[in-house]
């Protein structure tokens, strides 16, 4: 209203759809977001729905975006990729639909990502098993409805060495690498999240997993910052808050290392890891919290999770 008096605008009423993502304002207060446009160019992509749009007869479908026994790997002697379809275009749709509205594809996206420079028929397949997956859950995206009651958190988790596989290991020092992955929340709704196959060797769980919490305090600390920097700026707001952030970790370990700045000879060599956000847990603007890996929300974002796993995470985190 203050700019009207100043600028010839119009109020055009709530906003509904925003670079493809269409949000639904529902009158119990949730906020739907999806991106179905995007989700049906990908399924004409992988042959899964007819040029026009349509479901083809008969086409299966999956409860969980890729296989849980067993993880995809470089798969250097096998078959060719021989799909009609370009396979770093669909991968391209599928990164832009993860980081926008669907975080339950951002592990299986990312595992099929590693090998696009040479994809092999096996990676087509993981790739056609995501489909399959989205033509199941097509019209889904993430429901939210934000509660001021409770602020930041973060939900981190790793997995120590998940792609090691013995046979290929001389050959692709790669598969030692661990994957972190984690959620930021804003008034128990998710803003932010990620799934990352981790830089460093890590040499034990719990420093694979410390390495996770700090990889997700950067992205807290930037937003908290960002957050109190808003405040200033907003009219109304009578004062700047005092951000926290709980970060929830299920390795008693790793939350031991943060805790407390004392570093044995196992641990010392990722001292300077350490600094950046030690500051943070000792004024206590970042909360760190154990939480049972039942309960872990990130789990899904770092390994392969049975279907029931895989749901109750997905609901957690994407309110279906």
């Amino acid at each position: 209203k203050e700019m009207q008096t100043i600028f010839d605008i119009e109020d055009e009423g709530e906003l509904e759809e925003y670079l493809g993502v269409k949000i639904q304002h529902h009158d119990d207060g949730r906020i739907e977001f999806t991106q179905p446009q995007l989700i049906d160019s990908i399924l004409i992509d992988l042959g899964l729905l007819a040029s026009d749009g349509s479901e083809r007869p008969n086409t299966s479908t999956k409860d969980t975006p890729l296989m849980t026994s067993r993880v995809l790997g470089p798969d250097r002697d096998g078959p060719a990729f021989d799909y009609t379809w370009e396979y770093r275009s669909v991968i391209g749709k599928l990164n832009f639909l993860e980081k926008s509205t669907r975080p339950d594809l951002a592990y299986a996206t990312h595992q099929c990502a590693r090998f696009m420079a040479d994809p092999k028929k096996s990676h087509g397949e993981a790739i056609k098993h995501i489909g399959r997956y989205l033509l199941k859950t097509r019209d889904k995206g993430f429901i939210i409805k934000p509660d001021k009651t409770q602020a930041f958190e973060c939900w981190v988790d790793a997995d120590f060495c998940g792609n090691w596989d013995k046979d290929i290991a001389p050959t692709e020092p790669d598969t030692a690498k661990s994957r972190h992955g984690f959620v930021v929340k804003l008034h128990g709704a998710p803003i932010c999240w990620a799934s990352k196959l981790q830089v460093q060797y890590s040499l034990s769980t719990a420093e694979s997993e410390f390495q996770g919490i700090s990889a997700a305090t950067r992205y807290v600390k930037s937003l908290m910052y960002l957050y109190e920097e808003i405040s200033q700026k907003v009219v109304g707001v009578p004062s700047i808050p005092t951000m926290h952030c709980r970060l929830f970790e299920d390795n008693l370990s790793a939350l031991e290392m943060a805790k407390i700045p004392k570093f044995r000879p196992r641990t010392r060599h990722i001292n300077v890891i350490y600094h950046h956000f030690a500051n943070e847990v000792a004024n206590k603007r970042i909360l760190l919290q154990a939480i049972g890996t039942h309960y872990q929300q990130a789990d899904y974002l770092t390994k392969p999770c049975d279907t029931a796993t895989f749901e109750r995470h997905r609901k957690s985190v994407q309110g279906w």
